[in-house]
């Protein structure tokens, strides 16, 4: 009888742990997270870091937290020894950051290892060096309270792994984004990181988040975040989003936290987009800092090496917590963009705060003169000023209030800039409206409305319009049919995947009925069948108001209807942007009149 060939085998130690090490150690980055989560574990509140090469030839981290002793600190090199858990009910409530035992043993497979560490309270410390996972040397070595580990030499015994590896400054970059996202989960920890030229990360120890920020951050960024908490049924959740005006082509500044741990998820992503929907633009995503706090036997971190990804068992109702309380925040918040003028005379979208104050109420010529400069002499000639306007004079000045926050209700129409822009005075300075975007916004609440209230304003055709759907669509278009004629259409199977519209709702023009109805029939499918009615008639309600008989660019409007647009824009719940996230309206406050007339 033939024998068969032994195809299974067990791999060596060391080609085992390299691998194994591979999961764990993608790049120098990886390290330093890894080190610094256990320095955050052992209770440090002291942690430096530095780099040479990008990580690629040392990095060393080193703390002021609990230490090891000489046996602790050997353990700590072999794989699946850890301090974090003793049995497999620990697994389901896992409140630390490297809970595996596969961080050291990991990185020292991989590099020329040293371990220097001393117990608190003790007089002298330990050091261990390790080669390729092989300890070299040990000896008693007398170092501060804590742990110093130093990585060099990445990657010397993997070749085929080191050449994946990126540019210095690619890796420098990635280091960089880990600590600070372990920064901001930690404002309580001092940070210091520098590489072989400058110091990169220096942050003291802070109390709030928010000040956090203001280190970590470009000047100005934080003073454009929006705090927010809340709470439900044992989760908590808190943190800070961005203005609409800082919304990103990319989810990258999208930052989450479950229980302290950076992790990435989609769906909470989507969450944070719902809060902001009609507040910024399709194509582009808010940004946000957000920490969550649940039971830890609600939170699975065991499924992925990194543990960047998690499982949450409450999922659905975290997310809806987070698009409640972020919206009833955004909603109350002063949302308008602003503009002001910088050092160099150059007009930038931003609203940070600054004091302003009203020294005198400018004239008709100034006001004319501020708008060609900074607004541009083409432009300006467009602007249709009502001189009358200046006549009644009205003292804005009160030492009460507060001269920044615009109230739409307090607006003096001034007149229109070609005839697409409404110009006008108030407390603060001067504001612009966009006259179709704020029709918009008026059209969609109205039309918001009166789904909601079931009572939509229905016209019938004198002649059905017939509406066509491609193979793939008709399922999808059976699926939103009984919900399209309850919001207005009255609409019928006619022959094979085609329909007949005998009626629509009244808001809408004729001819635009079929761009409304391919539009729901897209957006649509992104919304799952879980999803509340309100979100539908929201989507609708946007599609309605954008082909509706609204004013438009190049509308001219006599000043009464001007004043009668700014008068119903005032009653909209959200005056900010129009449904699909475009601004309405942007301010140009009196200190930046007072600064390019060079009066402060």
């Amino acid at each position: 009888m033939k024998t068969l060939s032994r195809i299974i085998r067990v791999l060596p130690e060391d080609v085992a742990n390299k691998i194994a090490a591979g999961e764990v150690v993608e790049r120098p980055a990886s390290v330093v997270k890894e080190l610094v989560e256990n320095s955050i574990d052992a209770g440090a509140t002291e942690i430096e870091v530095s780099v040479k090469h990008g990580g690629l030839t040392f990095i060393r981290v080193a703390d002021n937290g609990c230490g090891m002793s000489p046996e602790d600190a050997k353990l700590s090199l072999i794989r699946h020894a850890t301090s974090k858990i003793e049995s497999v009910e620990d697994i389901f409530s896992i409140d630390t950051f490297g809970f595996r035992g596969e961080a050291l043993p990991s990185i020292s497979a991989v590099s020329k290892f040293r371990l220097a560490t001393r117990v608190q309270g003790e007089s002298v410390g330990f050091e261990l060096s390790i080669e390729g996972g092989k300890i070299v040397q040990e000896s008693e070595k007398g170092i501060r309270e804590g742990t110093i580990i130093e990585v060099k030499d990445l990657f010397f015994n993997t070749p085929a792994r080191r050449k994946f590896v990126k540019t210095e400054r690619t890796e420098l970059s990635r280091i960089t984004e880990a600590l600070t996202l372990l920064a901001l989960a930690y404002p309580e920890i001092k940070f210091l990181f520098s590489d072989e030229k400058k110091t990169i990360i220096d942050v003291k120890k802070s109390q709030s988040l928010r000040d956090r920020v203001k280190t970590l951050y470009d000047a100005g960024y934080e003073e454009r975040l929006i705090d927010f908490s809340g709470e439900l049924s044992g989760v908590t959740m808190e943190g800070l989003v961005g203005k609409p005006e800082l919304a990103q082509v990319h989810r990258r500044d999208q930052i989450f936290f479950i229980n302290k741990r950076p992790i990435k998820s989609v769906s909470l992503s989507f969450a944070l987009s719902r809060a902001f929907h009609g507040l910024v633009m399709d194509g582009k995503f808010p940004v946000g800092i957000i920490f969550i706090d649940v039971d830890p036997k609600q939170v699975d971190v065991n499924v992925h090496p990194t543990k960047r990804e998690v499982k949450l068992s409450n999922e659905k109702a975290i997310q809806n917590l987070m698009i409640q309380i972020i919206r009833e925040q955004l909603l109350g918040e002063d949302l308008y963009p602003q503009m002001r003028v910088t050092e160099d005379k150059r007009i930038v979208s931003t609203n940070k705060y600054e004091q302003e104050f009203m020294k005198d109420n400018a004239s008709s010529y100034e006001v004319r003169e501020g708008l060609t400069n900074l607004l541009g002499k083409e432009t300006i000639q467009g602007l249709d000023l009502q001189e009358q306007s200046f006549e009644k004079q009205t003292d804005f000045r009160d030492a009460n209030s507060n001269q920044d926050q615009l109230q739409l209700g307090g607006v003096r129409v001034l007149g229109h800039i070609h005839s697409s822009f409404i110009v006008g005075e108030y407390e603060g300075g001067l504001v612009v409206i966009d006259q179709h975007a704020a029709h918009e916004r008026v059209q969609y609440e109205s039309v918001l409305s009166s789904l909601e209230k079931s009572k939509v304003e229905t016209q019938g055709l004198l002649m059905p319009i017939t509406f066509n759907l491609k193979v793939n669509e008709e399922a999808h278009f059976k699926h939103v049919l009984p919900f399209l004629n309850q919001v207005g259409f009255s609409i019928e199977p006619f022959g094979d995947r085609t329909y007949a519209i005998q009626s629509i709702p009244a808001f809408i023009k004729e001819a635009a009925v079929e761009d409304v109805l391919r539009g729901y029939l897209e957006r649509s499918q992104m919304l799952s069948h879980s999803d509340p009615l309100k979100e539908k008639q929201e989507e609708v309600s946007a599609l309605i108001a954008c082909k509706s008989r609204s004013v438009k660019a190049k509308d001219r409007m006599v000043i009464e209807e001007m004043e009668s647009l700014v008068e119903l824009l005032n009653k909209t719940q959200s005056p900010f942007t129009c449904p699909h996230g475009r601004p309405v309206l942007l301010k140009l406050t009196l200190h930046d009149f007072e600064k390019h007339f060079k009066r402060i």
